[in-house]
């Protein structure tokens, strides 16, 4: 049992530390309907960004000052700080966090923020507690606080 038990572990540690991490962010990125030009690092445990560019539509949309991709595989996150140009305002401290386990929904978290996208539903549903006066306009105003909730 203790053999099998530490088999298991060396193969999921083996995968996790010499995971083609930039080869699967290029492959994804191959679906998504942006464009990204980035400055790509990995390390054994994570694949960092720094400097990207999104461009959607031909149109630079936003700027990824840096973010660390970590794909544990039974547990993924990215952490990520970001400036939305078309209406001038920075994210940071974003985490996103998907498991296998919950496969339809990543969740979002952050310091003021927190909600999920419906990968399936394809809906957006986040709560901000103290929205940038620039996206108030865009938001919902609750109990809570300003709500987004939208469809891709």
């Amino acid at each position: 049992m203790k053999k099998t038990a530490l088999v298991l572990i060396g193969i999921y540690l083996g995968i996790v530390f010499f995971m083609p991490k930039e080869s699967i962010f290029y492959k994804i990125e191959e679906y998504l309907p942006v464009k990204i030009t980035a400055d790509l690092s990995s390390t054994p445990i994570s694949l960092n960004i720094k400097k990207a560019d999104i461009y959607y539509a031909g149109i630079k949309s936003a700027t990824i000052k840096n973010s660390e991709i970590y794909p544990f595989l039974f547990y993924n996150e990215a952490k990520i700080n970001i400036f939305v140009n078309s209406l001038d305002i920075n994210l940071s401290g974003i985490k996103l966090i998907y498991t296998p386990f919950v496969p339809f929904k990543i969740f979002v978290k952050g310091k003021d923020i927190t909600g999920d996208i419906e990968l399936k539903n394809r809906k957006i549903h986040i709560l901000f507690l103290h929205p940038q006066n620039e996206i108030k306009d865009f938001l919902q105003k609750t109990k809570k606080g300003y709500e987004l909730n939208e469809r891709f």
